[in-house]
């Protein structure tokens, strides 16, 4: 992460499950490379590795696609407590505060 790089931050919940969402400009976590798909990491891993199950992968695309901003933004994200369903949920609900 590019220390001083501005972010938004939102926190989402989901039953016990509690994530803390930050959103950087495109590029900020990979070093200014600007890719079209986002970078996202979830407690320091990729959020596919993270969320192996396309079900669960659906419901975090989901803010980026209602509000047509897939790509343009990096999301890191500590998520804690719960299941991990519940915790993509309450990723879910980050992302919808921060966008």
């Amino acid at each position: 992460m590019t220390s001083g790089a501005r972010y938004v931050e939102g926190i989402g919940r989901r039953k016990t499950a509690v994530a803390r969402v930050r959103l950087f400009p495109s590029g900020s976590l990979t070093g200014g490379n600007e890719n079209t798909a986002p970078t996202i990491l979830v407690n320091q891993r990729s959020w596919q590795e993270y969320f192996p199950v396309v079900s669960m992968q659906t419901p975090i695309r989901k803010p980026f696609e209602m509000t047509g901003t897939w790509g343009k933004f990096d999301v890191s994200v500590h998520v804690s407590g719960g299941g991990v369903h519940a915790q993509a949920e309450a990723l879910r609900h980050g992302l919808a505060r921060c966008l």
